[in-house]
């Protein structure tokens, strides 16, 4: 399209150079809304897991002490104490977790972020795995 007033194809030529860049922004914005949001999400599922090994620790110790006041078999109780030094680890998982969570260069990088995801998902499921475990013992021993 040819314009016989050079002031308004400067200004047209400008508007359509500076579409792709107005497009851009709101998509740039979105995209670290997107961040920002899965952040969040992954503070939160940081904080339930570490809430719900915190539970499970407490539940552990209890069931070691009423082991030990009731001096339960000892290969039960060496699995109770077992299970306390695998919580304990599973907490400073947790906690080195939650360090990676607060690194900038961990979270600037949406493939690293989805790996610590999926990291966090397998340790999930390792706390789960714990309180099946907490809970068969303590079956075991009969409390």
């Amino acid at each position: 399209m040819k314009h016989r007033n050079p002031t308004i194809a400067v200004a047209l030529a400008l508007a359509l150079a500076a579409a792709p860049l107005a497009a851009q922004q709101p998509q740039a914005q979105q995209q670290q809304q997107a961040q920002s949001q899965q952040m969040m999400r992954m503070q939160q599922r940081m904080q339930e897991s570490t809430q719900r090994m915190d539970r499970i620790m407490t539940q552990i110790r209890d069931m070691n002490q009423w082991m030990a006041q009731r001096q339960s078999c000892v290969p039960c109780q060496g699995m109770g104490k077992d299970m306390e030094q695998a919580g304990d680890r599973l907490q400073s998982m947790l906690r080195q977790m939650d360090q990676l969570h607060k690194d900038p260069q961990f979270t600037k990088d949406q493939d690293r972020l989805r790996d610590m995801d999926r990291l966090h998902d397998r340790i999930r499921d390792m706390i789960h795995q714990l309180d099946e475990s907490r809970e068969a013992l303590r079956l075991l021993a009969g409390q």
